[in-house]
């Protein structure tokens, strides 16, 4: 067809450019960060070594044998998708479906130019677009990455629909009364299918408790709490995953003041002399020894249309901050052996400055003395600098003798992008570290740290303005 494709040029170049255009900030970002890019793929790729298992063309028969069967065996188990497990056609459609296939090459055979051409590339366009399941190893199948083959997968019961109502029109074309039939046999039909589907997604998918937990309709209802209530400046939300777009879209003029965090690792709390209303979230439930230790006053519990608890609120109200149990001084020191004898140890007042950005104030722990097997519950008490743009993470790690980590725990799950601008909050940080229950008896040393995440460049510490190490350490423990 070059003559129709010779007269739309103009058009067709504008398309391309226009595409280009839009697509150059996401071409540069992939360009400055590749991960982005390939880093998902890679991980679920039926040529990993972790799905592959050595033999990637039987895993990826596997995921091809996955995918056929979403047709009308088992289907995504996602139930933000669709109903768990059930395939895109049921039993009757399904057929219709089988039947469309071979009828499509049919009609290419019959047909001639562009109309074979059209008929030709409706298969070709649903394996093109199921490639990304049949090149993937999680989760299968799974309909989001199938989506691109959503038209063309419907054209073939449509084909075979088609093909009935033909054959039905001309076998019956001399008997009137019995080709009436055939409209009425297509009306029941599809009342069947709009029944059959009012069922499943308005009754049954709909009334399923794991729908709203698998959409996380939670954020609904927090947004609903919090426009329907004056939270003051100081609005703290635990979650898992911060910065949910549902939020942002039902709550778009509290949204950008939210200090998001993870309650089971970590629990900030205002400046001083600030009042402050926390939203924690039930789906992470927060951690007792944090909730113990800071002082808040619950107010409600929210519950959802199932009448389960959503999220409790919590205010502070300019409280006393809470004290660490262990205020003793730390120890700074670039030591790579550890004798008994402390000689090697630098003390070093709280709170200990990490960078001009955090300050050490003091920690809690379970236990000076601990059992092979146990866990270690660490409480770091910090106090907070302004807010920073780089992604922050603690270390905590338990050192044998000769300096090596034997147990170890990083995380910072208030991340520094959500920290007050001008500073001042104080923040709890847990750490549980697990003791390897083969552990010999003997001391062990605790040294706690700061890095950036991206880069692992860590922070230093600071005695007064020079910097003295990039670790510090706390009392030691003892294993027998």
């Amino acid at each position: 067809a070059r003559k129709i494709v010779w007269r739309s040029k103009w058009g067709l170049a504008a398309t391309a450019v226009a595409a280009f255009i839009v697509f150059i900030p996401l071409g540069w970002h992939f360009y400055q960060n590749p991960m982005d890019f390939y880093g998902r793929a890679a991980q679920i790729s039926v040529f990993s070594p972790e799905w592959a298992g050595g033999d990637p063309q039987a895993r990826l028969w596997q995921s091809v044998k996955e995918t056929a069967r979403m047709f009308t065996i088992w289907g995504d188990i996602n139930y933000r998708f669709n109903i768990s497990g059930q395939p895109v056609f049921g039993w009757l459609d399904g057929l219709l479906f089988y039947a469309g296939i071979p009828l499509c090459f049919w009609f290419a055979y019959r047909s001639k130019g562009l109309k074979r051409l059209a008929y030709l590339t409706i298969p070709v366009w649903v394996l093109l677009m199921l490639l990304p399941m049949f090149l993937s190893a999680e989760s299968l199948p799974y309909y989001q990455r199938a989506i691109g083959a959503l038209p063309a997968v419907y054209l073939f019961p449509a084909f075979s629909l088609s093909t009935l109502w033909e054959i039905g029109d001309w076998r019956f074309k001399s008997r009137p009364n019995l080709q009436s039939l055939i409209p009425i046999l297509f009306i029941l039909f599809f009342g069947f299918l709009a029944l059959s589907t009012y069922q499943d997604y308005f009754t049954d998918w709909h009334l399923t408790t794991r729908n709203d937990d698998d959409r996380r309709v939670a954020m609904v209802y927090v947004a609903d709490y919090v426009n329907s209530h004056e939270l003051g400046d100081n609005l703290y939300l635990s979650t898992q995953y911060p910065q949910h777009p549902t939020l942002a879209l039902l709550s778009q003029e509290k949204y950008d003041g939210i200090h998001w965090f993870n309650a089971q690792q970590a629990l900030p709390l205002p400046s001083p002399n600030n009042n402050a209303t926390y939203i924690l979230l039930r789906e992470n439930a927060p951690q007792p020894a944090l909730l113990d230790r800071a002082g808040l006053e619950w107010v409600t519990t929210a519950v959802d249309r199932f009448d389960r608890p959503v999220f409790d609120v919590y205010h502070w109200n300019s409280a006393a901050y809470p004290i660490p149990s262990n205020q003793a001084p730390a120890a700074w020191s670039w030591a790579t052996s550890f004798p008994p004898a402390r000689d090697w140890a630098n003390p070093i007042d709280l709170p200990v400055n990490f960078g001009d950005t955090m300050w050490l104030t003091g920690h809690d722990r379970t236990a000076d003395e601990l059992a092979p097997g146990a866990v270690l519950e660490l409480i770091l008490h910090w106090e907070l600098g302004v807010k920073q743009q780089r992604p922050l993470t603690i270390f905590t790690h338990i050192l044998n003798s000769d300096g090596q980590v034997v147990a170890g725990f990083d995380a910072n799950d208030y991340p520094a992008v959500f920290w007050r601008q001008d500073g001042g909050e104080r923040l709890l940080s847990y750490f549980p570290l697990a003791i390897p229950p083969d552990l010999p008896t003997g001391e062990y040393q605790i040294e706690i740290g700061v890095y950036d995440q991206p880069t692992g460049q860590r922070l230093q510490i600071l005695d007064g303005s020079t910097a003295v190490a990039d670790r510090l350490l706390l009392t030691p423990i003892t294993i027998k």
